[in-house]
């Protein structure tokens, strides 16, 4: 999740929100075991991060606890290093400008009859608006099923969504269909100028 999509996380219902004094800011995290953890740290005014990263770590202290930041952004770092937090590398956040893609020239001849093929094939693709993604929930669903099933996995958490119809509603769903079937699906969070692909499944 990039930019404003973050803030969008606190909707997923499985993350604790704490706010600061004036409730300009606030800061969703997760408890396990001896464990506070906080999903990117501080969203709001630069001015209210500090303090209210500070009041966190002070929380879980009384509690007990330690704390851990999980894709902290890079303006961040400052203030956590100022609350003796150190910072670990884990990967990187890839953005891609939407003006500069193309399916012309050589070095994208594969993709290009890749797409011919699947046009070929039936295949379509759109992305619906939020008010009409409830009424594809059911066909969206059983994709998810049989994507979970092939990979041997359970829903994610956390720096994730998952597959819930209040979730999935909330933004557009891009959709692949191969002669009117759902096959692929993926949500679009918003992020001001740009979209933050977050569930994707096919």
């Amino acid at each position: 999740a990039a930019g404003a999509a973050v803030g969008c996380m606190a909707a997923t219902g499985d993350k604790a929100l704490l706010f600061d004094a004036d409730r300009e800011a606030f800061l969703m995290y997760g408890v396990h075991r001896d464990r506070w953890v906080a999903f990117t740290g501080p969203i709001g005014p630069k001015e209210r991060q500090g303090p209210l990263l500070a009041a966190f770590r002070e929380r879980a202290r009384r509690a007990g606890a330690k704390v851990a930041l999980y894709e902290v952004p890079a303006d961040l770092l400052p203030a956590c290093a100022d609350q003796g937090l150190r910072a670990d590398k884990f990967g990187e956040e890839a953005r891609v400008p939407l003006a500069g893609v193309t399916l012309e020239g050589g070095a994208n001849k594969s993709r290009r009859a890749l797409v011919n093929k699947l046009e070929r094939e039936g295949a379509s693709f759109a992305v619906l608006p939020p008010a009409e993604v409830p009424a594809a929930l059911d066909a969206l669903r059983a994709v998810s099923d049989a994507w979970l099933a092939e990979k041997g996995t359970k829903e994610k958490a956390f720096s994730l969504g998952r597959f819930a119809p209040a979730w999935l509603s909330r933004s557009a769903v891009a959709v692949v269909r191969v002669d009117g079937r759902n096959v692929a699906f993926a949500n679009l969070l918003p992020a001001g100028p740009e979209l933050s692909v977050e569930i994707g499944r096919a």
